[in-house]
């Protein structure tokens, strides 16, 4: 199998294939919440995480983690760490 020897040459990129304008940007960032009820959330106070921590500790006897935080309030992992964080 023979080799070219001449340099590769890229093909103008087709006007399909550029990088978005900044009109696509400003899109983004006009943009509200997903929902009203997405950005109403607040995360629960030490008073209501301590009563969470017992409910759950009780239901499944060993330690509350992050996930079983998560999964009570559904959020998402990283949030129910951050709950548990609430307490301590």
């Amino acid at each position: 199998m023979a080799v070219d020897p001449a340099p590769l040459v890229a093909r103008p990129a087709s006007a399909e294939s550029r990088w978005p304008d900044a009109d696509l940007w400003q899109d983004f960032e006009d943009s509200a919440p997903d929902s009203e009820a997405d950005a109403l959330i607040t995360p629960p106070t030490a008073e209501d995480m301590r009563a969470t921590l017992a409910v759950l500790a009780a239901r499944h006897g060993r330690p509350v983690t992050g996930r079983m935080v998560a999964d009570h309030f559904g959020v998402s992992e990283r949030t129910g760490r951050r709950y548990l964080t609430v307490t301590a």
